[in-house]
């Protein structure tokens, strides 16, 4: 179908280089908003208490949300970079999709886990997911993730260290980053298997809209 055609050829040149501007300002927007009304910010947090209650919808929220502007910046620059080099690898719905399902899988995970008082925010669970999806991917189809020659062994101690070097902290949610982690190798892996076949622009970019579709969702389910 010709029609069809020209649609896959216009969507696919929107090129994924431009997508780390977009995760930045998206990024930045949301937390501009959070500050001037701190009263969403309640019923968006990653509440374990809450999640547990049946406000599933947070362990998405939550991952828009961040708790000063240092905060922001830092996961923005990283989500930027490391969800394009993700979405370079297996097109951007799909890697859009991972990358939220591993972030809201870390943070279903750190509620069951987390039994005491806890209240978290940040994408950081989505960032330390996306590192765990390339390490997956490194090590299942090296051919999609270009690191180098090296052994699988090497890759995952390598994820292992990124974890313990900016992942673990006094002010840090060190179980949200990783149940992230974890949620990312196995999402990574799931991924690898199933995407040997990258899906036609078109779908890539229907993937993309349903991620963004499961976010606004969630806000909406928050009020």
């Amino acid at each position: 179908m010709r029609w069809l055609d020209a649609l896959e050829r216009r969507f696919g040149e929107w090129s994924i280089p431009q997508f780390p501007l977009f995760i930045a300002v998206a990024t930045g927007a949301i937390y501009v908003l959070g500050t001037a009304r701190p009263e969403f910010v309640a019923r968006l947090t990653l509440d374990p208490a809450a999640i547990r209650a049946g406000e599933w919808w947070r362990a998405l929220t939550a991952l828009t949300l961040h708790a000063d502007a240092a905060h922001v910046l830092g996961n923005a620059v990283a989500a930027a970079l490391l969800v394009s080099v993700v979405c370079q690898a297996l097109g951007l719905g799909v890697g859009l999709g991972l990358v939220l399902l591993a972030g809201t899988l870390g943070n279903l995970l750190t509620a069951v886990a987390q039994r005491g008082p806890h209240v978290s925010v940040g994408a950081s669970t989505a960032v330390f997911g996306a590192i765990g999806i390339l390490a997956a991917l490194r090590v299942v189809t090296p051919g999609r993730v270009r690191l180098g020659a090296r052994r699988p062994w090497v890759i995952l101690a390598a994820t292992l260290v990124l974890l313990v070097l900016f992942g673990v902290g006094p002010d840090v949610d060190v179980l949200a980053h990783l149940f992230g982690l974890l949620a990312g190798l196995g999402v990574g892996y799931l991924g690898a298997l199933s995407a040997r076949r990258p899906p036609t622009p078109t779908v890539q970019w229907l993937l993309a809209i349903l991620a963004a579709a499961a976010l606004a969702g969630a806000w909406r389910l928050a009020f």
